[in-house]
Order: C-alpha cells, then sequence, then structure tokens
C-alpha cells in the first residue's frame, strides 16, 4: 500500500496534480546505491574465499562451491545495475567496464591464460582491456572447458585446474583486481571520497554541477530505470533471439553462455529496477510512489507488467536461454514482449504523467 505516503507527497512538482517529495526519493535512491554496492562488495569477499579454498586443492565439491558464490556475485552486480551511471560510465571514474563487460571473448581469454604475463596481483590486470577482466572473464574461467562448451561436471573443472596452475592465478588475480575497481566505485560515490552520492541527494553542492535541481536528479533516476528495462529487453533478450539479425539466434550474444544462467542475470537486473520503482526497503520511497501520487490506477498496472514480466522470464529458467532462443524462439519473445509492455507504460504513460522526458538511450546498440 501507497496510501500513507501519498498522502505526505507535498514538496515537489512539475505540471498539474499534487506535488511529490522528489528530494526524499532521491536521497533514498542514494542510499540504495550504497546498499547495493555493500551487498555486491560483500559477495566479492565469499567469492575470494571460495576460490581459495577451491585452488588449495581443486575438487568437485570446491568448484561447486565457486560456481555458487560466482552466482551470488553476479546477481549483486545485476542488482546495482539500475545504476550503471556517473562513475560507473564517466571520466575520470569509468569503472564499469572493468567489472562487466559481457559477453566474454572466450578466445582471448585462453590466449592470455597460456600467455606469460606474470599474475601476481590484482594490480596485473590494470593494463589490459575489460574483456580479459571482471565477471564475463571469471566466468569463463570458472565454467569454460574451452571456446566451445562449458565444463560437463565438477570433475572435470577440478581436473581443469589442477593440470593449469595459472588457471588459478588468473582466478585470483581477477578477483582482486574486481575488488579494487569495485572498491574504486564504492569510493566514487561514497561522502569520504568523491562524494557522488551528493549529486542525487543534494544538486548544486559539489563543484561538478551534473544536475541543476532535484526534479533533474529525479528525472535522470527515473530514465535510468527505463533504460535498464530496455537494456534487459533488447539486449539480454531480443539480440540472443535474433531480432537484430533478422530473426537469426545469436546465442553466442548472451550474457552469461558458459554458466546457462543468462535469464537469471537478466530476471535480476529487473529486479533492480523494480527495487528503485518500489523504493529502498526502509523507507519505501521510491519512484512508484512519484507514480502513484498522480496516479494510482496507472502504479498498480505498472506493478502488474514488472510481476508478468519477472514471471516470462522466470519461465525461462528450466532450460538455459542459449538453448530456448532457438529450440523455444516463441517463449523467449514472451518475456521480450511482456518487457516491451513494461517499459511503454514507464517511458510514455508514467513519464508523460510526471513530466520527465525519456531521451536516447546511450547503450542502445551495443
Amino acid at each position: 500500500m501507497r496510501v500513507a505516503l501519498v498522502t505526505m507527497m507535498m514538496v515537489l512538482g512539475c505540471g498539474d496534480g499534487p506535488s511529490f517529495d522528489v528530494p526524499a526519493l532521491n536521497a533514498n535512491a542514494a542510499a540504495l546505491v550504497e546498499a547495493s554496492y555493500e551487498e555486491a562488495a560483500a559477495e566479492v569477499d565469499a567469492l575470494a574465499t571460495a576460490a581459495a579454498d577451491f585452488c588449495t586443492a581443486p575438487t568437485a565439491p570446491g568448484h561447486d562451491a565457486l560456481v555458487t558464490r560466482l552466482e551470488a556475485t553476479r546477481v549483486a552486480f545485476k542488482h546495482a545495475e539500475v545504476f550503471a551511471f556517473g562513475p560507473y560510465t564517466d571520466s575520470p571514474w569509468r569503472v564499469g567496464p572493468d567489472l562487466d563487460l559481457w559477453p566474454v571473448e572466450p578466445d582471448r581469454v585462453d590466449a592470455f591464460l597460456g600467455g606469460d604475463e606474470p599474475l601476481t596481483d590484482g594490480e596485473a590486470l590494470e593494463r589490459v582491456g575489460g574483456k580479459l577482466k571482471g565477471l564475463p572473464a571469471l566466468e569463463y574461467l570458472v565454467h569454460g572447458s574451452d571456446v566451445s562448451r562449458p565444463f560437463v561436471n565438477g570433475d572435470e573443472a577440478a581436473v581443469a585446474f589442477q593440470e593449469d596452475a595459472r588457471r588459478c592465478d588468473y582466478l585470483r588475480v581477477a578477483i582482486e583486481n574486481l575488488d579494487a575497481r569495485l572498491d574504486d566505485l564504492r569510493a566514487a560515490w561514497s561522502l569520504e571520497g568523491d562524494r557522488y552520492a551528493l549529486e542525487l541527494s543534494a544538486p548544486g553542492s559539489t563543484d561538478r554541477e551534473i544536475y541543476d535541481d532535484a526534479f533533474e536528479v529525479g528525472s535522470a533516476l527515473f530514465e535510468q530505470m527505463v533504460f535498464t528495462i530496455e537494456n534487459v529487453q533488447q539486449l539480454k533478450l531480443g539480440k540472443p533471439l535474433g531480432l537484430r539479425t533478422q530473426g537469426r539466434p545469436e546465442p553466442d550474444s548472451a550474457e552469461a553462455r558458459f554458466s546457462e544462467r543468462s535469464a537469471l542475470y537478466a530476471r535480476e537486473t529487473l529486479a533492480g529496477a523494480r527495487q528503485l520503482y518500489d523504493g529502498a526497503p526502509d523507507s519505501e520511497l521510491g519512484i512508484g510512489d512519484w507514480i502513484a501520487s498522480r496516479s494510482e490506477t496507472l502504479d498498480a498496472q505498472i506493478v502488474a507488467a514488472f510481476d508478468a514480466a519477472a514471471e516470462a522470464i522466470e519461465d525461462l529458467e528450466g532450460e538455459s536461454l542459449e538453448a530456448r532462443v532457438e529450440t523455444e524462439p516463441e517463449v523467449v519473445r514472451l518475456a521480450y514482449d511482456r518487457l516491451r509492455t513494461l517499459r511503454r507504460l514507464l517511458a510514455v504513460d508514467a513519464a508523460g504523467l510526471v513530466a520527465v522526458t525519456v531521451t536516447f538511450n546511450p547503450t542502445d546498440g551495443d
């Protein structure tokens, strides 16, 4: 229920209709950024422990534990993907390509794995491109037998690590580099660091002059939510489905083909956008409350569309997305269409209601 929240929304509004506390929404979003990256940092620490345990004596159970921790880490980053702007994409930080530049290029990872570049610590990867580090490269190291297929089981994976000590070295330094770059991202947002969080909670209080006022911040957050949903629709589902190649499926373009968790990560990315819509758990004030302050009916339609899209994506998880785009494209298309419906409700109906203009998605065409 949003009724109690709607009654308190009286600070800032545009156009006709009741006002809404946009500054509070922005402050809550800033808190959600911090919480999301804190979750990711905790998962990276757990991943490092699992990798160290596994590499001490590679076994099938140890590989299973490593797989579990890597999946949890990627899920945490998917929840935070809705905040892939500012320090994530922009100079001087531009941390994103070092964290999650997908899909993986396995031939390049294999070439680096077979090379003689010293792998002593995370700094060893500072000089290489994003395709050789971050979460996609880690996934290939953990799951990929070679460029054509994943490991059959944990036993095969354990043997691969036993026979090539450099694989564990690469795994270790890739996790260290991931941790270091995530620290850089958190420092950029932190009030003790570069204070990017103030761009959301107190626009105009830094010398960067990114946003003029609270409404402009709220509009940017709204856009980012829409862009994230569009990326799930177009890049995570539509591209593997072949909608950019005249109907010819492109399973190799899927986000996580070696772990076969592409559908899961698409759903978790949508869940991150949904959290921005619903609001931070401790306050519940989110973009949905902004919409509900103007139309509770439209808010209910959007919530239902979020649920329908998530359900359709979840239905893809029984079999890999990479297989489904070739064997059951209509099932993938259903999820794609439900995401399109959700995006239109937000980008057209809701945006018009709160006087937000949804502009060009910067990742369109990737």
